[in-house]
């Protein structure tokens, strides 16, 4: 899934709307909410884009 989503993020930072740090900030908050999609175990671990 983060494969699938990483030519939007590429695209944005190739257009300087966020930097690369950033892009890659995404990209861990992606995997975070990724693997709690698959062991989800309720609302309160589910992670937030809060601070991205």
């Amino acid at each position: 899934m983060v494969n699938a989503w990483s030519p939007a993020i590429d695209q944005t930072v190739s257009a300087g709307t966020i930097t690369s740090a950033q892009g890659q900030q995404y990209r861990q908050a992606l995997i975070v909410a990724f693997a709690s999609e698959v062991n989800w175990d309720g609302w309160a671990a589910m992670p937030t884009f809060a601070g991205v």
